[in-house]
């Protein structure tokens, strides 16, 4: 995963030939920032991050999701593939 300074949106990691992770803020001021990967079509991987540290802790790996959640501030919502949505929750 990337770590993404949102204050000046610009890109902190060098690239790679993976694709680059969807960054969701939480609802709260100050709240975890969830990086989100998708690993295959139906699995998408799930990193809580640490902006000043420079680190991201792996939370879960979520079946059956896209790379298309929003963060509501204790478990990402996610599109399905197929349609629909769903809840995860991951464990900060």
């Amino acid at each position: 995963m990337a770590v993404i300074d949102l204050a000046e949106l610009r890109d902190e990691a060098p690239p790679g030939p993976a694709p680059r992770p969807a960054v969701r803020p939480g609802r709260t001021s100050g709240g975890p920032l969830l990086g989100l990967r998708t690993l295959t079509e139906d699995r998408t991987l799930v990193g809580a991050l640490d902006v000043a540290a420079g680190q991201v802790r792996s939370r879960g790996i979520l079946p059956g999701a896209s790379s298309e959640c929003a963060d509501t501030g204790t478990e990402p919502v996610c599109l399905r593939p197929t349609g629909g949505m769903a809840i995860w929750p991951v464990g900060r």
